[in-house]
């Protein structure tokens, strides 16, 4: 299994699966990166690619555009590799593009139900968690702490088992 994504997935272990976190990615970024004879390689070799991307779109598009253009990067790596691609859902956050993260996910998780991946830990604790471990995320309101990192490996570790368990 193949996890690609933006910077949230630096310091993330999920074993068995390859993750490729590069910083500032986003849906464009993705499509040039995919076409990296490397990137090519990783994906020729596993059955699964899930995407975690969108973030750094937020302030670019409208939900419903940002969701509509995650789906078509899904169908269109798809449609080149041949593989399956999972879309996980954008993170909770604490700045002002909150409710963009929060409305594109709802759209995706109702376009997407055989192919979106919730982060429920996550989305369950969000940004303000009373938790006593702490937050999730930091004082930034953007990037995980190692809590919320830890939280995110666990649930991308769930998925990434129910999802090879499928074959």
């Amino acid at each position: 299994m193949l996890i690609v994504g933006d910077s949230l997935l630096q310091g993330i272990q999920a074993n068995p699966a390859t993750i490729v976190a590069k910083k500032g990615l986003t849906i464009s970024k993705a499509r040039q990166l995919f076409q990296r004879k490397t990137v090519q390689t990783q994906i020729f070799r596993t059955g699964v690619v899930i995407l975690h991307v969108g973030t750094n779109d937020l302030c670019r598009f409208k939900p419903q555009l940002l969701a509509r253009l995650l789906i078509q990067l899904r169908k269109d790596l798809m449609k080149t590799t041949g593989k399956l691609v999972y879309l996980s859902a954008l993170l909770p956050r604490k700045d002002e593009w909150r409710s963009n993260a929060r409305e594109t996910n709802k759209i995706l998780r109702r376009l997407g139900r055989d192919f979106f991946l919730l982060h429920r830990r996550l989305h369950k604790k969000g940004p303000e968690s009373s938790d006593p471990k702490g937050g999730v995320l930091c004082p930034d309101g953007l990037h995980l702490t190692e809590y919320g990192r830890e939280e995110f490996a666990a649930s991308l570790k769930g998925h990434a088992g129910r999802l090879i368990g499928a074959f």
